[in-house]
C-alpha cells in the first residue's frame, strides 16, 4: 500500500500536510513520501477527534488520516469533517484496514482493555464515503491470502527483515485478500 501511495505522491507538490494516525510511528512512512519543502503538523488519534477537528473551514492542504477511519465512532462524520476542513482542490489520504485482527487505537485504549475498532472498508466502501469528493486519485486495496494468515498467526507486529520470506510475504499482492485499503480523494 505505501509503495503505491509513494508513487502517486512523488508528482504531487504540497506546502503543508496535517497527519492524524494512530500514533507517530504510523504517520512516519508518509511523511518521508513528502517533499523535505512540506511544512507537516503530526497529531495522534485519539488525541485529534477526526470527526470533530478544531480546524477553521477550508485551512487544509493536504490531511492524512492514516489507519484512523476504522475507529472512529462514525465514519461518514469523520469523512464529512476531513470534507470541511480542506481547501478547494485539497487532497484527503485515507488508509484503512480490511481484513486484520482487531486492535487498540493507542497505547491508552489498550492500557484500559478498549479495543474501540470498530468499523471494515473495502475500497468500494471508501469510493461510497467519499462520494461528495471531486475527483479520486486513487483507491485500491493490498494483500496477500498468505500474508494475511501469518498477520492472523501473530506476525502482525513482527519486524521484517529485508529480503526475508516474511518481506516477499508482506510485499506480495494476490489482487484479491486485502489487507489494507486507501483512498486519495480532492475536494
Amino acid at each position: 500500500m505505501y509503495k503505491t501511495l509513494e508513487l502517486l505522491l512523488q508528482d504531487i507538490s504540497l506546502d503543508t500536510c496535517f497527519f492524524v494516525g494512530e500514533d507517530e510511528y504510523s504517520c512516519s512512512s508518509i511523511k518521508q513520501m513528502l517533499s523535505p519543502k512540506t511544512q507537516i503538523e503530526v497529531s495522534g488519534y485519539p488525541e485529534v477527534d477526526v470527526m470533530n477537528m478544531s480546524k477553521p473551514d477550508n485551512s487544509v492542504e493536504c490531511l492524512v488520516a492514516d489507519q484512523v477511519l476504522e475507529h472512529v465512532l462514525n465514519p461518514f462524520e469523520a469523512v464529512n469533517e476531513i470534507y470541511r476542513v480542506l481547501i478547494p482542490g485539497g487532497l484527503a489520504i485515507v488508509t484503512t484496514c480490511l481484513m486484520n485482527p482487531v486492535h487498540y487505537a493507542s497505547n491508552n485504549d489498550q492500557a484500559r482493555g478498549h479495543a474501540e475498532d470498530y468499523w471494515r472498508f473495502t475500497p468500494n466502501g471508501l469510493r461510497l464515503l467519499f462520494d461528495k469528493y471531486t475527483e479520486i486519485l486513487q483507491c485500491n486495496g493490498h494483500g496477500d491470502f498468505k500474508f494475511l494468515h501469518n498477520c492472523m498467526a501473530g506476525y502482525r507486529d513482527k519486524i521484517v527483515d529485508p529480503g526475508s520470506s516474511l518481506e516477499k510475504l508482506a510485499v506480495g499482492d494476490d489482487g484479491k485478500t486485502y489487507l489494507h485499503v486507501w483512498i486519495v480523494a480532492r475536494k
